[in-house]
């Protein structure tokens, strides 16, 4: 929902609905029109631009397949930032990527396609998010932090400066991480530590 109200506050912009297959047969969520299922993008009139919002921990590499495999153009994709962001012009900003309100970006971010930034996050100068990597609320990236594919930061998580945060990993609510966390594993804590391998 942080999301449609984001676009809803974009000045020219119209939200014309979700594409969702749970919600499909009952036409409505959030009392917002359901258009039909994912794969119904291709009925949709050619002006229409698509925002993923399938991000969950510990879902990220099912959702990144899934959006992946609807083909949808690149030109399709719409990058949505929130008119209460604060975006650096010096920052690189991908397709498909959602900027939440309340979100600073600092110069030299990179945001590749499909990044998504929730409300009231902090993104310092130099760091790197790769695709379909997800910040929730009030992340803090310091400095220079690498964000791999398909990692999912959780509400309130803060990165030490220079750290990387490997592909596919979750990291839990609340987690102060001091150290590199490699691909395709879960931790959380304060300090963070290695909880298991990432479902998936």
């Amino acid at each position: 929902m942080q999301i449609a109200e984001s676009v809803e506050r974009l000045p020219g912009a119209r939200l014309a609905g979700f594409l969702d297959d749970a919600y499909a047969a009952q036409g409505s969520r959030f009392d917002l029109p359901v258009l039909g299922s994912l794969q119904d993008w291709r009925t949709l009139p050619e002006d229409v631009l698509f925002l993923n919002s399938l991000y969950t921990a510990k879902k990220m590499r099912v959702y990144r397949d899934i959006v992946h495999s609807l083909g949808i153009p690149a030109e399709r994709w719409a990058t949505v930032v929130d008119p209460n962001a604060v975006l650096s012009p010096r920052a690189q900003v991908g397709r498909g990527v959602y900027v939440g309100p309340g979100v600073i970006v600092q110069p030299q971010v990179v945001l590749e396609d499909h990044v998504c930034i929730l409300g009231n996050s902090y993104v310092a100068h130099d760091c790197h998010l790769e695709r379909y990597a997800c910040c929730a609320n009030s992340v803090s990236l310091t400095g220079n932090v690498h964000i791999q594919t398909g990692a999912y930061l959780g509400a309130n998580v803060s990165v030490r400066v220079g750290l990387q945060i490997g592909a596919f990993s979750t990291v839990g609510m609340g987690a102060v991480v001091l150290a590199d966390i490699p691909p395709g594993e879960v931790w959380a804590g304060n300090p963070a530590r290695r909880l298991r391998t990432a479902e998936g």
